[in-house]
């Protein structure tokens, strides 16, 4: 099943809320966008290449976070 726009923004927001993030910030990390989450909000429908590069920059910081928890976990 492919996620569609409305699953992308449940998605950001999720990702906001565990890293703590303003919606600016991920926007201009992920985008070079910083209105790129309030675009959305407002039912901005990006293309299919830009969600694989937001949702991209989202696992990598998920990957980030579980990478330091672990090494937390070990010290």
């Amino acid at each position: 099943m492919t996620k569609t726009a409305p699953d992308l923004l449940e998605d950001v927001e999720a990702f906001l809320k565990r890293h703590d993030m303003k919606p600016t910030t991920l926007g201009r990390l992920a985008k070079g966008d910083p209105n790129f989450v309030f675009d959305l909000r407002a039912g901005r429908e990006g293309r299919s290449s830009t969600e694989a590069t937001v949702r991209d920059f989202m696992n990598e910081r998920d990957e980030q976070l579980q990478s330091r928890k672990r090494r937390a976990r070990a010290a």
